[in-house]
Order: C-alpha cells, then structure tokens, then sequence
C-alpha cells in the first residue's frame, strides 16, 4: 500500500514579492544548498503566469516543485518524482485550511 503522504523534502512559504516567509527543509542539505533551492524556487514561480501548472520540474535536483497560490502566499512543497502531485496539492489546502482556522481570518 502506497503511503498517504508523500515525503516532503522542502516547504517554503513565499510572498508574492519573492520574501521568503518560511523554510523547512527534510532532506540533508548544506545552507548552501538551501539557499540556491530558495532561490531557483524563487525565480521560477514568482515569474510564472497565473494559468500555468502549479508542478514544476526541477531537473538538477531530480525533485517536482508543487506549489499553490493563496491569497500573497506561495505555497511551496518538494517532492520526490514518483511521488502524487494532487495528493500534494490537496495536502497544501488542508494546511491552509487547518491555518485559518488556528489564526482566523
């Protein structure tokens, strides 16, 4: 039986302006390696257009970028390939969800 969530291997929250608002990382990165992640992250989903897949390749790391827009957030998780990407995305809903009940709106 396959697990229910997939293993993240980042979380980072995002402005719409590119500040990073949170980062967290489950994979053995050195701060080096973090940073250029949040970079490349960076550039490539605050550029991209609204009607665009919410997945993103990234290639010299072998990960799937998915990631969801709430409100001036970003919302974006790292997963491995094989990993499901709507069961990602379902997940960053329920975190949103779960978040706005905690703090309100």
């Amino acid at each position: 039986m396959p697990p229910l969530m997939p293993p993240l291997n980042y979380l980072i929250l995002l402005s719409r302006t590119g500040t990073v608002r949170l980062s967290m990382f489950w994979s053995t990165e050195t701060s080096a390696s973090r940073a250029r992640i949040v970079r490349s992250i960076q550039n490539t989903i605050i550029t991209r257009p609204n009607k665009a897949s919410s997945v993103v390749w990234d290639k010299e790391r072998g990960l799937h970028a998915v990631y969801r827009r709430y409100a001036s957030l970003y919302f974006v998780a790292g997963i491995s390939e094989g990993a499901n990407e709507l069961l990602v995305l379902e997940t960053i809903h329920l975190y949103v969800e779960l978040l706005d009940s905690y703090f309100g709106r």
